[in-house]
């Protein structure tokens, strides 16, 4: 049974913990055991203090990480790497198995583009993960919608870069609004990323309210089933908290079927 997780953003913006501790227990009433922390800024969020209110409310905590525009590996890897560095240090603290987000560019830089920035980028993962490693922390390499990127779209595209590098903590995370965008289909997507796949971010195609798009949930759900699917699965939304909890979560659980969303 995989354990439904929420981007703490939606809760609180600045991911403060006083806010956070204040609404799980509304969490746990709708199903939450787990909540995603961004990382951006290294060091900035109190991810000891994160952890202790976790681990008091028996939830589990992921983490998320979007290389900011001024740290691409494209052009300079060891600043990137530094940045990480912190971002590990953070992970460790929450206790996060698993860092996800774009990894391996920044978001918009479409210029990267061909055998050399894939190269590129590929080496740089590899040295990311040898440096996780020493965190125990795995990496996540989340493809996106070509109009983010033009390095890693597709499933196959992650399963390629993974297979090659040979990273024990090297895995794959996939968004299903990019998804959407990229796959033939998402039964194909995720059984192409299925001996590698560590996460799911369950996102709508207009990044809305699940149910509010054009996403086929009952696809999304019988693929996971069909490739038995228990690792992390996190609920993401450009929406108001309530509106997520209160529409989304009960369409989520229709669509589910046989595959259980909620706390193991």
């Amino acid at each position: 049974m995989s354990t439904l997780g929420l981007d703490a953003t939606l809760v609180s913006p600045d991911q403060d913990p006083g806010r956070l501790e204040r609404e799980m227990d509304r969490l746990a009433e709708h199903g939450i055991g787990a909540l995603e922390i961004r990382l951006e800024r290294p060091r900035s969020v109190d991810a000891r203090r994160l952890r202790g209110l976790a681990d008091a409310a028996r939830f589990e905590l992921s983490a998320v990480c979007d290389l900011p525009a001024l740290f691409d590996p494209q052009d300079s890897a060891d600043d990137a790497l530094a940045l990480l560095e912190g971002v590990f240090r953070d992970c460790a603290d929450l206790n996060s198995p698993v860092l996800g987000g774009m990894l391996y560019g920044v978001r918009g830089n479409r210029k990267a583009q061909g055998q050399r920035a894939l190269d590129k980028a590929t080496r740089f993962l590899e040295r990311a993960a040898k440096a996780a490693l020493v965190y125990d922390v795995r990496l996540a390499v989340e493809p996106a919608n070509r109009y983010e990127t033009r390095l890693f779209n597709r499933a196959e595209d992650a399963f390629r870069a993974v297979e090659r590098i040979g990273s024990e903590n090297l895995v794959i995370a996939l968004d299903t609004s990019h998804m959407h965008a990229e796959e033939k289909s998402f039964a194909a997507g995720f059984e192409t990323a299925a001996p590698f796949l560590a996460s799911v971010r369950l996102a709508e195609a207009n990044r809305g309210v699940p149910g509010s798009g054009m996403v086929d949930w009952t696809a999304v759900f019988a693929s996971l089933d069909t490739i038995a699917f228990n690792g992390s699965v996190t609920l993401s939304a450009e929406a108001r908290l309530d509106e997520v909890l209160e529409e989304g979560l009960p369409l989520l659980r229709e669509k589910a079927g046989r595959f259980t969303l909620g706390r193991s």
